[in-house]
């Protein structure tokens, strides 16, 4: 993964933060690996000096934290015929509840999956077929001291990934890659209020409805 904040190459298509993801590739030998990952408020520590939680008037004085963080998955890849055609794939399923400086809940969940295939023709051929798909459910999306639960945002939707690519030598000194990708990423905000109620701010410009 490499993420680029500035300075980018003049070939990227737009302006502000890129980032490249080059997912693995299955190999002769098969393997895979695992992992879990786990955090709640036990295992945090809150750096909140006690004046400043006094001030934070109608919140918690512990600040945004981690209710609960639960991270698992796992990947395998390995050939499909022996030095020709090769296959790596994954599955993630994410976690991560938090709580905001007022103490709503701000709720995420990811589910991911990839699929990539590798294959050599011949010599001077070369191709990969990806897809990648990731679904977003967050329930309490812009919670925070102005933004009580009952104003936040419940978000939905995934995005679903598709790109080939063939890499071709046409002699000693000529190559050519051909790419083809499409993306779908749509996604849903619905308002944890409805669509009918009535949103407005306080004397203390604290949103309610």
């Amino acid at each position: 993964i490499a993420v680029t904040t500035g300075g980018a190459d003049a070939q990227n298509g737009t302006a502000g933060v890129g980032v490249n993801l080059l997912l693995k590739t299955g190999m002769n030998n098969p393997a895979g690996e695992g992992h879990l990952f786990f955090e709640n408020q036990t295992l945090q520590s809150v750096n909140i000096p006690a004046a400043l939680a006094t001030a934070l008037d109608n919140t918690s004085g512990l600040g945004n934290r981690i209710d609960r963080y639960f991270d698992k998955g796992f990947d395998v890849g390995g050939p499909i015929f022996r030095d020709q055609l090769w296959v790596w794939g994954t599955a993630a399923w994410n976690t991560v509840n938090r709580v905001t400086l007022a103490g709503d809940p701000d709720d995420t969940g990811l589910t991911t999956y990839a699929l990539k295939f590798d294959g050599v023709a011949n010599k001077n051929v070369r191709g990969n077929f990806t897809f990648y798909h990731n679904n977003k459910e967050q329930d309490g999306r812009g919670a925070s001291a102005l933004r009580p639960a009952e104003t936040a945002w419940n978000q939905s939707g995934p995005a679903t990934y598709y790109k080939g690519e063939g890499r071709f030598i046409l002699g000693s000194r000529f190559f050519a890659t051909t790419k083809v990708a499409i993306i779908h990423d749509d996604f849903d905000l619905a308002p944890v209020g409805a669509m009918a109620a009535d949103y407005h701010f306080d004397a203390g410009l604290v949103a309610h409805g």
